[in-house]
């Protein structure tokens, strides 16, 4: 048959940590298993876990690891379809990625929180026909070409001057190489840096 199955679950056996993970299988073809044809159920998942105090007190570790393999979110049906208007309404990496994220948090003082960051997505090839999951049964390999990566390196301070009033520095470091020529505006490609300040009350 078909169906979808969610599950999710945490760990907080630990002390000062806790290990989480969540799971959807998008299509599940219990026929197609049995006949060790597996990559016809569409799959996605994520596995992550933070550490509180790791080693020095007010500082936080978190890592954090989800993938979707290829025709999750889709349907052959567009009225059935995960998306609005076109847009996907599933995980922001959408299919055929991965999303890998590793992040420090520190807080110096009372008022003073510092984060750094390393973030890798990897998107892979989008077949323009769904029809064609349906149709022909052979194995898609996972992140299939043309491939698009995606790396980023980032830092933010944040500064509580008074009761609700922040003021916020971040700046970033992307490099960002795709093999598909359509799919990333060539602005966007190689290295690029952001930097920002920002001045908020009550946020």
């Amino acid at each position: 048959g078909n169906g979808q199955i969610f599950a999710n679950f945490k760990v907080s056996y630990f002390k000062n940590a806790k290990i989480y993970s969540s799971l959807l299988i998008d299509v599940l073809e219990i026929r197609e298993i049995l006949k060790n044809t597996w990559w016809t159920s569409w799959f996605a998942y994520t596995l992550g876990g933070k550490y509180v105090d790791a080693g020095i007190k007010n500082l936080d570790v978190s890592l954090e690891y989800t993938k979707t393999n290829p025709w999750v979110y889709e349907n052959n049906d567009e009225s059935t379809s995960y998306k609005h208007l076109n847009y996907p309404l599933g995980h922001w990496i959408g299919q055929n990625a991965d999303h890998l994220r590793l992040q420090f948090d520190y807080s110096i003082i009372k008022n003073l929180h510092i984060s750094l960051f390393f973030e890798r997505v990897r998107n892979g090839g989008l077949k323009d026909v769904i029809k064609y999951a349906y149709k022909n049964l052979e194995k898609q390999e996972f992140l299939y070409s043309p491939l698009r990566k995606e790396t980023t390196i980032g830092f933010s301070a944040r500064y509580e001057i008074l009761h609700d009033l922040f003021t916020k520095l971040d700046f970033s470091y992307v490099k960002i190489t795709d093999e598909d020529t359509k799919r990333t505006p060539k602005f966007m490609l190689g290295d690029n840096n952001s930097f920002s300040f920002t001045l908020m009350y009550g946020m």
